[in-house]
């Protein structure tokens, strides 16, 4: 399964800084926050980008999964 979730935080970062979050696409917002966005492929992906939130000090706003979909390879179809 593939799954798309949107982080948003209280703060703006460089794009550079999508290295530090798995590759994900990072966007600054006119607010003063930044989303981060992108495929995560499992729970433990998750944890450790939110870890990395924490140790940045950041303010996290929003987790929100916004896509889920099955990937074609996984040779199971459920419906």
């Amino acid at each position: 399964m593939t799954t798309i979730y949107r982080i948003l935080v209280k703060a703006h970062l460089d794009p550079g800084w999508s290295e530090h979050f798995h590759g994900l696409q990072i966007d600054n917002v006119p607010d003063g926050t930044t989303e981060i966005k992108g495929e995560i492929c499992d729970q433990a992906m998750l944890h450790g980008i939110l870890a990395q939130i924490r140790d940045l000090g950041l303010e996290l706003l929003v987790v929100e999964q916004v896509e889920a979909r099955r990937t074609a390879n996984n040779g199971h179809q459920h419906e």
